[in-house]
């Protein structure tokens, strides 16, 4: 269960009298309710608050077991009495009487301003509690964006006090009947104009305490929802009318006290519960991705499967890879790196060295992250490749987009399970021509900017006509049996730290073709690799 819908629990088990056991020596609610009466006959008649439209609301059981309601005038003057038991929404127990909120919390609006006057600034400034403050806790919450107002535009009736309540009169479905009670009043605190004070008639804290309690369980907060009236696009209006009608279950007064204690001891449980239930939530849901990195890692640590001593050494491998670039620059199909062809070595000193064309070789160990297993080999990105280079919007942006055509791949198309086309872009074919940067089957693409950041997946046989923008690199294999390793490499989080710590520009979100072509990645044994990938889309595939 949920935090929500323990607390919702508690509380609708408080309002139908199962959460405390019931005194028969308690004196009953209907004399309370008497109390009530007489209070706000007395304020009616000193002419603090004007008498309630039709008489005082009295519901009370009648001899057949059915619920009825009568109107009571000032002068004494009853009304014809009115069945009300389809109103009422559940049993209460002995000593529990049902009432309309009108007859035990007086009901007002906030404070109405102009915009003008926000811009006045007086000795002392008023906070202005909005919808957004309530339903935070208990008591409404202060925010950073919070509306401040002079003293001055701001009557004294409407300064928030202890044991009010506020709701919302007008706000989204699903803040309508949220509630809010105030404790710790600081004497500089309103509402605005669509926010409600309730302010019980009886000046008794246990009585305070327990309306708010009922006016935030599921059977009050059920009865907003359904009283409400659109209000707008996205907005709810609930009415005085109808908010003075809800109904309220009303246990005696030491009852209450016992009800009110004993919430008030489960709620900072249920608390450290939803708060141990967000904890775990946060863990769940970060525990794929944990374990994927973690996999990963182990992969090209070479620490997922057994090394086989009679696999062909990684040595072989990029000897190959070498071969068949020098052969494509003497054919002049792609042209020699700059600074020569990347060969990182093991010394006779037992440090890793790296050496370029005929330059002398440079000691490259505080760039070794981890030792790799006899048979292994370091290598630079590029020499895995023959063209690393990014693309470019084309002249005239979202205005050429087309339905159909070649696709341009952009970052948002690029995630590590492979290529989104869902929402690819597409431009005329004469355009696409007249580019460069045409994507090939068992192209790697990775993302180079943005949030996006090192998001890397390999154009499928199927690809069709594409092209990059600037956001995304292009990286062609020289050998495409290395391409599953070595994607799973650049996913993993060795390679994923040097992309985030090679970043240029004042931003940090950007990662050029020169730096990506220099980052460091660990090489098995081709017949290693195959295994590896083999493993990890097994573990990869459970973990998803």
């Amino acid at each position: 269960m949920k935090a929500k819908d323990l607390k919702n629990s508690i509380l609708q088990m408080a309002v139908q009298g199962k959460l405390v056991p019931q005194d028969p020596s308690d004196e009953p609610a209907s004399a309370l309710l008497e109390r009530i009466r007489a209070e706000r006959a007395k304020l009616i008649k000193e002419k603090k608050i004007k008498a309630p439209k039709g008489g005082e609301s009295v519901i009370y059981l009648g001899s057949d077991g059915s619920r009825y309601e009568k109107r009571v005038n000032a002068k004494g003057r009853e009304s014809e009495s009115i069945c009300i038991d389809g109103e009422i929404p559940f049993e209460i127990p002995d000593g529990w009487e049902w009432t309309r909120l009108e007859a035990v919390l007086s009901l007002a609006s906030g404070l109405g301003y102009k915009k003008p006057d926000l811009a006045v600034k007086g000795d002392c400034m008023i906070r202005v509690y909005r919808g957004g403050n309530i339903g935070l806790g208990d008591n409404p919450a202060p925010k950073d964006n919070d509306i401040m107002i002079s003293s001055e535009f701001v009557d004294d009736s409407l300064i928030l006090h202890d044991g009010q309540i506020i709701t919302p009169a007008v706000t989204s479905l699903e803040n309508v009947g949220k509630a809010a009670f105030i404790k710790g009043a600081d004497g500089k605190t309103v509402c605005g104009g669509f926010v409600f004070y309730l302010t019980p008639q009886l000046e008794d804290s246990t009585l305070s305490e327990y309306l708010f309690r009922y006016l935030s369980s599921p059977s009050h907060v059920g009865y907003c929802k359904a009283n409400v009236k659109k209000s707008g696009q996205a907005f709810y209006n609930l009415s005085k009318a109808a908010l003075n009608k809800a109904l309220i279950p009303v246990p005696p007064l030491a009852e209450q006290r016992r009800i009110v204690e004993r919430v008030s001891g489960l709620m900072p449980l249920v608390e450290e519960y939803g708060r141990l239930e967000d904890e775990r939530q946060a863990l769940d849901a970060a525990l794929p991705d944990r374990l994927r990195k973690s996999v990963l890692q182990m992969a090209v640590e070479g620490k997922l499967v057994p090394q086989d001593p009679s696999d062909e050494p990684a040595s072989a491998l990029l000897d190959r890879i070498r071969e068949e670039r020098a052969k494509l620059i003497r054919e002049k199909e792609i042209k020699a790196p700059k600074g020569g062809e990347s060969v990182i070595y093991l010394g006779s000193d037992g440090r890793r060295y790296e050496k370029r064309g005929k330059g002398e070789p440079v000691c490259i160990d505080d760039e070794i992250p981890f030792d790799i297993p006899k048979g292994w080999e370091w290598a630079r990105l590029a020499t895995f490749f023959t063209k690393m280079g990014s693309g470019s919007t084309p002249a005239g942006g979202r205005k050429v987009y087309k339905d159909e055509g070649p696709m341009l791949i952009r970052s948002q198309n690029v995630h590590n399970d492979g290529l989104r086309l869902d929402d690819v872009a597409h431009f005329d074919r004469p355009l696409f021509e007249r580019r460069s940067t045409h994507v090939e089957p068992n192209d790697m693409l990775l993302n180079i900017t943005g949030a996006s950041i090192g998001r890397c997946a390999v154009a499928p046989e199927e690809i069709g006509d594409a092209d990059v923008n600037q956001h995304v690199l292009i990286m062609r294999p020289i050998c495409p049996e290395t391409n599953a390793f070595i994607h799973k490499a650049v996913l993993s989080e060795l390679v994923q730290s040097q992309i985030m710590g090679s970043q240029v520009g004042a931003t940090k979100e950007g990662l050029s073709a020169a730096k990506a072509s220099s980052l460091l990645v660990p090489v098995p044994p081709l017949a290693e690799q195959s295994r590896i990938v083999e493993r990890l889309d097994s573990v990869l595939a459970n973990i998803n």
